[in-house]
């Protein structure tokens, strides 16, 4: 039996933490599911589930082996999923105002990490402000955060770059840059 195959053995015991409905629902049988479980305790070192008369019940160990589990499943999913080699790789440098790190960049972010995992993004954060000026300077590939007031006339913020057309927050009728 492969590891993933355990894997999910296990994480289907630790949501159920019956060994009967497992087993069942898996279409194997209880002694199956309980060497299943003892080589993965004998693998780890730990007891991974404390068994009772009233069922069982993970373990500190156990805990952790659940997370391990679960994110070793997703990443073989991904690796399994994946249809072409994803050549794309390098460091993107973002910056981002606070509200925008904890707001906005989390969903952002993950997509792109998912699908080219050979990026690698490094993170400034700092005053809104200074997003347009790191632009310019180069010294940042993608700013998130709030747009000034005004925005400087220089060729970083011509025509052929996108910029918000919508009113901005407590300015109504107002464009962003106008």
């Amino acid at each position: 039996m492969q590891d993933h195959d355990q894997y999910r053995l296990f994480l289907h015991l630790a949501e159920t933490l019956s060994f009967t409905r497992t087993a069942a629902d898996c279409y194997i049988s209880p002694a199956t599911l309980s060497r299943t479980v003892q080589r993965l305790e004998a693998a780890t070192g730990h007891r991974l589930l404390e068994r009772g008369p009233h069922g069982v019940s993970l373990t500190h160990y156990g805990r952790s082996f659940r997370h391990y589990a679960a994110e070793a499943l997703d990443l073989w999913a991904c690796y399994r999923s994946a249809d072409t080699v994803d050549d794309l790789g390098g460091h993107l440098r973002v910056f981002a105002s606070v509200t925008a790190c904890e707001s906005l960049l989390p969903d952002l972010l993950a997509p792109l990490r998912t699908r080219h995992p050979r990026v690698r993004i490094s993170l400034r954060t700092g005053d809104a402000a200074s997003a347009l000026a790191l632009l310019d300077q180069g010294e940042t590939d993608l700013a998130v955060a709030a747009l000034p007031d005004r925005i400087p006339r220089h060729p970083a913020h011509s025509a052929d770059h996108a910029h918000p057309a919508r009113p901005r927050p407590g300015r109504p009728g107002r464009r962003a840059g106008a």
